[in-house]
């Protein structure tokens, strides 16, 4: 019995670690791609074509620690519009990160009085 309540803390724990490395990544991609659409019902989903020519950025940026690693496509820095498009993305996500991360707080001050 003990060893089942400990492998279940040991489980629980390392969802909960899982679960704030998730919290603590914001990750934000912008591809540029010819795209194939998949339509199911009333869902749809877009992807990219397989072995298709493609730019790209991607942004990974740790909050607990501020490290930010950027890896582009050999032409992704010359597109103007994809840089500046995949920038904004970054900017408005850390808004959004903040807000929320702001909103957790409040609410947990809350429940704490």
């Amino acid at each position: 019995m003990a060893d089942e309540v400990r492998d279940q803390s040991e489980t629980l724990l390392a969802r909960i670690g899982n679960t704030l490395d998730q919290l603590l990544t914001l990750e934000v991609s912008t591809v540029i791609a010819p795209m194939t659409v998949g339509v199911d019902g009333n869902e749809w989903s877009i992807d990219p074509k397989t072995g298709e020519a493609a730019e790209a950025v991607s942004t990974v940026i740790r909050l607990d620690q501020g490290d930010i690693r950027n890896a582009l496509s050999a032409g992704a820095i010359d597109n103007e519009k994809l840089m500046k498009l995949h920038n904004d993305q970054v900017t408005l996500s850390r808004q959004i990160v903040a807000d929320n991360l702001k909103a957790v707080i409040d609410l947990a001050r809350s429940l704490a009085r």
